[in-house]
């Protein structure tokens, strides 16, 4: 979901120049942009506030980290790899055929 039709850029930006102490901290900035498309989805403002303060505070793990943990594991570990690996396997082989060609 956009943010107000707004790209991810623009919305960055707009952040990190209204409130400066996002330009130090990604919870902050994180919390700041989830805050108001949690409000733009209907989420009351109370549980929104609630729940972006517990991010922002940096309790809740960073969805980055996340991620990035889930590659690693899925690279030493094969049988935990998704379905989606294997279509991207199959497709960057195809392409690097492509490659070859040309």
């Amino acid at each position: 979901m956009k943010l107000l039709d707004k790209n991810t850029h623009d919305t960055v930006e707009e952040m990190l120049n209204t409130y400066p102490a996002t330009q130090d901290s990604d919870n902050y900035l994180t919390a700041m942009i989830w805050f108001k498309e949690l409000m733009k989805m209907g989420w009351s403002r109370e549980d929104a506030v609630r729940f972006c303060k517990v991010l922002k505070d940096g309790k809740l793990s960073h969805p980055e980290n996340i991620s990035r943990t889930r590659r690693h594991i899925q690279k030493n570990k094969p049988n935990l790899r998704g379905k989606t690996y294997t279509k991207r396997q199959k497709n960057s082989n195809r392409i690097r055929k492509e490659i070859v060609k040309l």
